[in-house]
């Protein structure tokens, strides 16, 4: 039998006591093991499974899975349920809606075509391209259950437009897409080749792909002040291996062999810096909690907002607003733009 003990972000497997892996649960998607995301493990006191140490770069620690987490049978263990909230997200993101509309703007559109939106979140952005083809369809797709009941409740009486709740790294479609377009999405996937792989196959032959997502070196100042303020002892009993590996900011090379892998003629890949700009520290919070919920989420959650105000705290600490009281984090996008081949 397969037992699973989980301990914040991680998730232990063993087999009649025998350690089998270690690996991050990433909110909306399937424990990853054996990849990019499994952890280094020791185990001791082998096959009672008491305790068992992980091994990290800069950390040891030893925690007692018996009383950290619930050692259960695999079968009956749900999968993390933290969720988008699609209020919040409209309130807060603005930046993405920007960076959006820079991106759709570079599509020379006929108006007949068929696009999918890759993560298309509370769906403005998709409604938006959908006015654009007045005798095409638009398909947006969310793994966010809650983003895609929102999105239909709002744009659901735009002509020629759908939401469809699908992974970005799993997705099959039943008709042919000129168009993939994807915003500020996909570095919440680990690895882009099986996304790449949806995508060629959606595609029709000559179809193209327009993703922007976050690059190397985004958002690495706030990430830092993160790491520093989980460095601190009142934080280590909820998050003992520091700052949760939420996101994965792709590199242009990762890009480009995630391309050659699925067979698509890639056109550029380039890194891109931005900077997102909110009004105010309360306008920069709010953007966190809509989109940082799963680094705080080990923490109790009467101590979640603590958590949120001391990392924006300690990087205004370093970077502080403007003389207006603008708050700036650096952001690296990556642009990847390819074609099917004919």
């Amino acid at each position: 039998m397969t037992w699973i003990c989980r301990v914040g972000n991680f998730q232990v497997k063993t087999v009649d006591g025998n350690m089998l892996e270690i690996g991050w649960t990433i909110p909306g998607s399937e424990v990853t093991s054996g990849r990019k995301h499994c952890l280094e493990f020791a185990a001791m006191r082998l096959p009672d499974v008491d305790h068992v140490g992980l091994a990290f770069p800069y950390r040891w620690f030893w925690t007692d899975l018996v009383e950290a987490g619930q050692l259960v049978d695999e079968g009956s263990v749900p999968m993390n349920a933290s969720d988008w909230n699609p209020e919040a997200y409209v309130g807060s993101s603005a930046a993405q809606e920007s960076w959006g509309e820079e991106l759709h703007g570079k599509l020379n559109l006929r108006g007949d075509e068929t696009i999918v939106d890759i993560g298309s979140g509370d769906g403005r952005l998709t409604a938006r391209l959908a006015r654009r083809l007045p005798r095409g369809r638009v398909v947006g797709l969310d793994a966010s259950q809650a983003m895609v009941d929102h999105a239909r409740s709002t744009w659901g009486n735009v002509p020629g437009l759908e939401f469809r709740q699908a992974d970005a790294s799993s997705f099959l479609l039943d008709f042919p897409v000129d168009v993939l377009v994807s915003n500020a999405v996909l570095h919440w996937i680990p690895d882009l080749e099986p996304v790449f792989a949806c995508a060629r196959r959606a595609l029709k032959p000559g179809g193209r792909i327009l993703f922007q997502m976050g690059g190397v070196g985004n958002i690495a100042r706030l990430v830092d002040a993160a790491k520093n303020v989980l460095d601190r002892n009142q934080w280590w009993e909820f998050l003992p291996a520091g700052m949760p590996r939420v996101w994965t900011m792709h590199t242009i090379d990762e890009a480009w062999q995630g391309l050659e892998s699925a067979g698509l003629e890639g056109i550029r890949v380039e890194l891109l810096e931005r900077d997102m700009v909110h009004a105010n520290p309360d306008a920069m919070l709010d953007w966190m909690r809509s989109t940082w919920f799963s680094v705080v989420e080990p923490a109790p959650e009467n101590l979640r907002e603590q958590l949120l105000t001391e990392i924006r705290d300690a990087y205004l600490a370093d970077w502080p607003p403007d003389i207006r009281g603008r708050t700036h984090v650096g952001m690296v996008r990556l642009e990847v733009e390819a074609i099917a081949p004919m």
